[in-house]
């Protein structure tokens, strides 16, 4: 039988401290100047359910970030979105609880973000059900990071087999998740095959 001894535990463990400051900064997501947020909401749902979005937004760089975030609405051609402005100041990250509601004073909705800066940013956010005003860490809900304009989809267009997702219910036929087709704010298809 090996035995590893303290002392061999102990330089693994330096080891792995040393390569974790080595390696850097780890982001998950994309930074940006011009950033998609493909989902958020302020409205109610089936059985008393209450839908709500929260996003934080964090300037990675060194100087304060003029932003314009814009709200393109569900079931809109969006031609001139509302949009509002602030100021986040060097490596700060502001929050935006119920966004929809508290910035935009809309309810009843749901949309995508566009969010531009003049400096880089990683915007991440989650659209979460409380139907009872609960602190946002007892809610269940869904997390999205900001995608890049030129790697977002545009109108009429698809991205099935880069952002394509592994979906079922109880009500498929098949229990095997089926591949189902990104498309923003529209009811997934199954695809056969």
């Amino acid at each position: 039988m090996k035995r590893t001894s303290i002392s061999g535990l102990g330089g693994l463990i330096a080891a792995t401290v040393v390569a974790f400051f080595i390696a850097g900064r780890a982001e998950a997501g994309f930074t940006g100047t011009d950033l998609f947020v493909p989902g958020v909401a302020r409205t109610s749902g089936v059985g008393g359910s209450e839908f709500y979005s929260t996003v934080w937004i964090t300037n990675v760089s060194s100087s304060p970030a003029s932003i314009r975030i814009a709200l393109l609405q569900l079931g809109s051609a969006n031609p001139a979105p509302v949009t509002r402005t602030d100021v986040i100041p060097a490596n700060e990250t502001r929050r935006y609880d119920n966004i929809v509601g508290s910035l935009f004073g809309l309810t009843g909705t749901g949309g995508a973000l566009h969010i531009l800066s003049d400096q880089e940013l990683l915007v991440s956010s989650r659209t979460y059900n409380d139907p009872a005003s609960l602190p946002l860490k007892d809610t269940d809900g869904l997390s999205f990071s900001a995608v890049r304009a030129d790697l977002a989809v545009g109108a009429n267009q698809s991205r099935a087999g880069s952002l394509g997702s592994h979906l079922h219910s109880a009500a498929d036929a098949d229990p095997r998740p089926a591949r189902r087709s990104f498309a923003p704010f529209r009811t997934p298809t199954p695809r056969s095959g």
